[in-house]
């Protein structure tokens, strides 16, 4: 458990990197949003309307612009939160509404997937879809219950943002087949993961023997059994 905890901190550090650095990459662009008052909200949306033009592009089999489109909508989403903490906007109603919308775009970028796949008749592809989608979101729901029972769980090592990058490679370079036999496998492992750690948090600890019967018992290790009166 304490290597699973190390690496998870490693992942997480990692992954912070990242997000910090391709937000100095687009501080440029967020200060371009911030001077003409575009709000964190209207970005949000923003993504989620590129993220349906991915699904329409994608249900009409245009795999390479609809991958394109699906990592300008990643970028969007790391824009919002910038943009949010830029202005001293950021709040919990932007935040629930970007966890929303991001996780309806996503829904419906499978959605399109599907229907291409569909069209094609590879139910396997369309099986991989289905799977990718509830695993996904069932990683997400693990946690936010186990939060509302009062258990914080650590991020998942292959999160939304890996999801989106593979999916996006894979719609670009034509192997969105493979690509979501992937994601269905990491997310239904991840969601495995977190619903593993949050029964072993949750769990209800031993009955603790009572201190009356530990001394007693204390004693009687002492002295050995107790002693019995013996006939003459």
């Amino acid at each position: 458990m304490a290597d699973s905890a190390g690496i998870d901190v490693k992942v997480v550090e990692l992954r912070d990197r990242v997000r910090h650095a391709m937000a100095d990459a687009f501080s440029p662009l967020v200060n371009w949003f911030d001077q003409r008052n575009i709000s964190p909200d209207q970005l949000t949306w923003l993504g989620l309307g590129l993220a349906i033009l991915t699904a329409l592009l994608a249900g009409f089999r245009v795999f390479t612009v609809a991958g394109i489109i699906y990592l300008i909508a990643g970028a969007v989403d790391l824009l919002d939160g910038a943009l949010a903490r830029r202005a001293n906007t950021a709040s919990g109603g932007g935040a629930f509404l970007d966890s929303v919308l991001d996780r309806a775009g996503e829904g419906v970028v499978h959605a399109g997937a599907a229907v291409a796949f569909a069209y094609w008749g590879v139910w396997a592809g369309v099986l991989a879809v289905a799977l990718s989608l509830s695993g996904g979101y069932l990683t997400s729901y693990a946690r936010a219950r186990a939060e509302g029972l009062g258990i914080e769980l650590p991020e998942v090592w292959f999160g939304r943002g890996e999801r989106l990058v593979l999916l996006a490679l894979g719609l670009i370079f034509h192997f969105a087949f493979v690509a979501f036999w992937i994601l269905a496998v990491l997310c239904w492992a991840s969601a495995a993961h977190r619903i593993w750690l949050a029964r072993r948090r949750l769990a209800p600890a031993p009955p603790a023997v009572e201190a009356g019967e530990e001394e007693a018992e204390a004693g009687e290790d002492a002295s050995g059994s107790p002693q019995e009166d013996k006939p003459d």
